[in-house]
């Protein structure tokens, strides 16, 4: 078991995950990071681009859902 620091709505948390769950947040979460730092490159994004935790979003299940998808 270990700890996932995530941001859900304005409330910042450390949520216990196990390790193929936190994996697959991880490897969700810096998707999603990669498409922000290409879409500032591009002058298309003005938002703050999280590094440290998981910002819980609606884009973010989306990849996340993508990410499980490709994992089975």
């Amino acid at each position: 078991m270990e700890y996932l620091n995530a941001l859900i709505g304005n409330t910042e948390m450390y949520i216990p995950v196990n390790e193929k769950l936190g994996s697959s947040m991880l490897l969700a979460h810096k998707r999603l990071n990669y498409k922000k730092h290409i879409a500032r490159m591009r002058h298309a994004y003005e938002g703050t681009i999280e590094s440290e935790r998981v910002e819980a979003s609606a884009d973010f299940f989306y990849v996340l859902e993508d990410v499980l998808d490709e994992q089975g």
